[in-house]
């Protein structure tokens, strides 16, 4: 094995070990959850809080692992790049949004039709990552 394939491995690796932690976390998740339909307790409550952060932070830990360490040729690659887009993208429509308010009023309007071309194609992503999802086609 070369050096090269060998640090891709390992970066892989890393990925997949991600990968992992993210799919126990919402095993233990989804069990907690189920125990506290049952058992009304203030304890699970508080846990199944305590695992719904977890998860949020190793979903965004796998996310990165993907887009630093992962290539495009992983099936996980593209949903994950396309979430990140729509993420920052829905950042950047509500900064320009808040921006508005204290502009004059022609260019008021001016950002205003920009963040309509952004929700637009953040409308667009969302479509395309939502058909990625369900393995479809685009026409």
């Amino acid at each position: 094995m070369t050096a090269p394939s060998e640090g891709r491995g390992l970066l892989e690796a890393i990925v997949a070990s991600r990968l992992q932690v993210l799919q126990s976390k919402r095993l233990m998740l989804a069990s907690n959850e189920r125990r506290l339909r049952v058992h009304k307790i203030e304890s699970l409550r508080d846990r199944v809080e305590h695992l719904h952060a977890d998860l949020e932070r190793a979903q965004e830990a796998y996310r990165s692992a993907v887009l630093r360490w992962g290539t495009p040729k992983r099936v996980d690659y593209w949903p994950v790049a396309y979430t990140r887009l729509i993420e920052l993208a829905d950042n950047l429509a509500e900064k320009l949004r808040v921006a508005t308010v204290d502009l004059p009023p022609e260019r008021r309007f001016e950002l205003a039709t920009e963040v309509e071309v952004v929700e637009d194609l953040i409308g667009e992503w969302r479509d395309s990552l939502r058909q990625a999802m369900v393995g479809e086609e685009t026409a």
